[in-house]
């Protein structure tokens, strides 16, 4: 019976043995098929990565070849715009300097007239002081004539003044003498 038990305890281990690697092997074959999926996974999933960045990357040179002729049409249009103002602006430049030079003969011109009516307005000037200082000269002399003319009429009217003056008190004096006799003479 031990035998018995050994033996049928020996086919079932044997059995589960048996089972036991069968479904182990199931397992890892089963594990085997999930991995290569997952690897099959990934190497799809790397090849769509791989062809989407290299899609992404021709779609990245594309935008910057477009972006690329875009700025060159952008510069060229801007550098034309710029020429045109530059030309624009030169020309604007030179008629502004032919009016300045224009302008600047017409100054001159006139500095040229004004310095001629100055010159004359001097002389003019001059002319008038120079005549202004002969009259007051000629007024001067004849004003300083005419003050001593005066003076000496009052020099002149002032010795007569003193003259009668001296005659009128001697002859008061001699009344007074008189009278100064004739009261003593009385008395």
């Amino acid at each position: 019976m031990v035998n018995q038990i050994e033996v049928d305890f020996g086919g079932k281990l044997e059995i589960k043995m048996t089972d036991m690697v069968n479904r182990l092997l199931l397992e890892q074959e089963e594990r085997q098929r999930q991995m290569d999926d997952i690897k099959y996974q990934m190497d799809i999933k790397d090849k769509m990565l791989h062809e989407k960045t290299k899609y992404e990357r021709e779609e990245m040179r594309d935008r910057y070849s477009a972006m690329d002729s875009v700025v060159k049409a952008e510069f060229q249009r801007k550098d034309e715009a710029i020429m045109g103002l530059q030309h624009s602006l030169e020309t604007q430049l030179k008629t502004i300097n032919g009016w300045l030079k224009q302008e600047e003969l017409a100054r001159n011109q006139q500095e040229i007239n004004l310095r001629t009516e100055i010159s004359k307005a001097q002389d003019t000037i001059r002319y008038d002081v120079d005549s202004f200082k002969s009259q007051q000269v000629q007024v001067t002399e004849k004003i300083s004539e005419m003050i001593k003319m005066e003076v000496d009429s009052r020099l002149q009217t002032d010795q007569e003044s003193k003259s009668l003056y001296q005659g009128l008190i001697r002859n008061a004096m001699q009344e007074i003498q008189t009278f100064k006799e004739s009261q003593d003479v009385m008395m």
